[in-house]
């Protein structure tokens, strides 16, 4: 069955897969703030290793607003710094800190431009 999350169109179960990422990415995400490593989600990146990392890199532009972290990538080696891990046996999650300085439209951590702002939220306004 196809389902559609904002920009993104997903196909032949792969929003089943996205789901699950996400709520291991959350559930991580929830246990640092807990534990008080850090105070929003937006201060992290998830770094992915899958089996199957095509279909992750089909939408991997997208993947930072899926988990609503700053950013989220998809690669094959563990990311330096990683401040949680959670280990299945097809694929990995890390999360580090995130890179850059904080957006003050949306929050995100990102390279910005001289009105303090990140690319993105350049383009939009």
């Amino acid at each position: 069955e196809d389902v559609r999350i904002g920009d993104i169109h997903f196909i032949d179960g792969v929003h089943d897969l996205y789901a699950m990422l996400r709520d291991v990415a959350l559930g991580i995400l929830d246990v640092l703030v807990t534990r008080e490593i850090l105070e929003l989600p937006l201060e992290v990146a998830v770094c992915i290793k899958t089996e199957d990392n095509e279909v992750l890199k089909a939408n991997e532009d997208e993947l930072c607003n899926i988990f609503i972290t700053s950013q989220a990538y998809v690669g094959d080696e563990k990311p330096e710094d990683v401040l949680n891990e959670y280990v299945e046996d097809e694929y990995t999650v890390w999360v580090t800190k995130a890179k850059g300085e904080k957006c003050e439209r949306c929050w995100k951590y990102r390279e910005l431009n001289s009105d303090g702002i990140c690319s993105e939220c350049a383009d939009a306004i």
